[in-house]
């Protein structure tokens, strides 16, 4: 999934999460909490939300550095 960035040189981060367990049958919730935007500059590997599986929470996480955009004067 795509969270928007406000003051990044990209105007979007992607986050993932990463979750294994192994059932036959299974059926499984997942919801997804999240910011609904987040400020530069991001770093890959920085917690921007939560997935919960059946109840089991689980951090999603920036898969990319965002920088801050910013000109020179």
């Amino acid at each position: 999934m795509q969270v928007p960035v406000v003051g990044g040189r990209e105007s979007y981060v992607t986050a993932a999460f990463r979750y294994s367990q192994t059932a036959l049958n299974a059926t499984y919730t997942v919801r997804l909490y999240y910011y609904p935007f987040v400020y530069a500059p991001v770093k890959k590997g920085d917690v921007i939300g939560y997935a919960c599986i059946n109840q089991i929470t689980v951090p999603m996480r920036a898969q990319e550095d965002i920088e801050i955009y910013a000109t020179e004067e």
